[in-house]
């Protein structure tokens, strides 16, 4: 779908009454809920997200390849620059183009 048809099918979504199949139309605005928080909350990688912005604003830390340093620690702050899963050496986050959302 294009960026305008996706717009579309959210606010459909958005909108209830969505015939969704598997799900009855009084479903949609839930499912749609979800989806907008599960897109604000995800990993870059997947196209939400945009900088780490929700990542900063609750404090989680990211994609760390290890915790094992601060594992038996518990209730301490993490002081650390969030880091997604795409994330290179000099800190650019490259989406995977072959993640794709697929329509039923």
């Amino acid at each position: 779908m294009s960026a305008d048809q996706q717009d579309v099918y959210l606010h459909s979504l958005e909108a209830g009454g969505k015939d969704l199949g598997a799900y009855p139309p009084t479903c949609s605005s839930s499912i749609y809920g979800t989806v907008r928080v599960e897109g604000f909350l995800s990993d870059p990688v997947y196209g939400g997200n945009r900088d780490m912005v929700s990542w900063r604003m609750i404090g989680f830390p990211g994609a760390y390849a290890s915790y094992y340093d601060l594992v038996d620690q518990h209730g301490i702050k993490l002081d650390r620059t969030p880091m997604s899963l795409a994330e290179d050496a000099q800190g650019h986050i490259h989406m995977d183009p072959g993640i794709h959302a697929r329509l039923p």
